[in-house]
């Protein structure tokens, strides 16, 4: 069992769903669709190189915790996969993605799908790309929903998950400082990362990310990290680049099924 770093108010999927469908990931209500997408990756701009949208042509691709739908939008504009499935537990979420992808993909081939990605009703190896950006660490049966992935993956195939660094600098360094000037608990930061009635988050290591993969027989190709805070940065001046590339806040991993 990897052994993760837990923060946590209240764990259960009702909790879980109701913080989401208060909180869509990236949605504005006050913002038409196209300026969300165009905030999205101003303000990650390297997630479109990580998320490799050119290897999306003509494939089956399924996405996990799909926020307002900026990423699906971008794939089935720009890169005609085969297939692309939506998946969320929160029903505002797929309401919000339905009405960005109705807006700017219409006649595209994706399906939007209300559902739990620890049980997920996909037949085995479904799917030739699995893609989990932010999501995965605020599901409490991580390890569960990777061995979903495995199973819906088919061999030979990729995925490509983002998940929050436990040994980044912010965690390291900077909460437990803050925590102690604030006199509250570092995981009260780590919370409000996704917003103040956000219940849980769990952070992981490259190690952990590693360990479930091989367990449910998956292979981690590459590792990224990204994502220092502005407080890092003016501390580190020129080293913040170099720090970022191992002590950032977000992890992204590739990698694919081989068995």
């Amino acid at each position: 069992m990897a052994r993760f770093l837990i923060i946590k108010q209240n764990m259960s999927k009702n909790a879980i769903r109701n913080h989401w469908d208060n909180n869509v990931c990236d949605y504005d209500p006050d913002c038409n669709f196209a300026q969300i997408d165009e905030q999205r990756f101003l303000r990650f701009p390297y997630l479109a190189r990580e998320l490799e949208f050119w290897k999306d042509q003509g494939k089956t691709i399924l996405e996990i915790g799909v926020g307002s739908g900026s990423d699906a939008c971008l794939s089935l504009r720009s890169s005609q996969p085969k297939r692309y499935v939506l998946l969320d537990v929160s029903y505002n979420t797929i309401g919000v993605s339905k009405r960005h992808l109705e807006e700017h993909c219409l006649k595209k081939p994706y399906e939007l799908i209300l559902g739990d990605a620890t049980e997920m009703g996909f037949d085995d190896q479904t799917f030739d790309r699995v893609k989990a950006i932010g999501s995965l660490h605020h599901i409490p049966d991580i390890e569960k929903v990777v061995t979903e992935i495995s199973r819906v993956l088919k061999v030979g195939g990729d995925f490509i998950w983002m998940m929050y660094n436990k040994n980044s600098l912010r965690n390291k360094l900077v909460y437990p400082l803050v925590a102690s000037v604030k006199g509250i608990h570092q995981s009260n930061l780590v919370l409000l990362v996704d917003g103040v009635s956000n219940p849980f988050t769990q952070l992981v290591s490259k190690s952990d990310i590693k360990k479930m993969a091989n367990q449910a027989g998956l292979i981690c190709d590459k590792f990224s990290t990204y994502e220092l805070s502005r407080i890092e940065r003016v501390i580190l001046k020129k080293l913040s680049n170099l720090v970022e590339r191992t002590l950032g806040w977000a992890i992204y991993v590739h990698g694919r099924k081989v068995v």
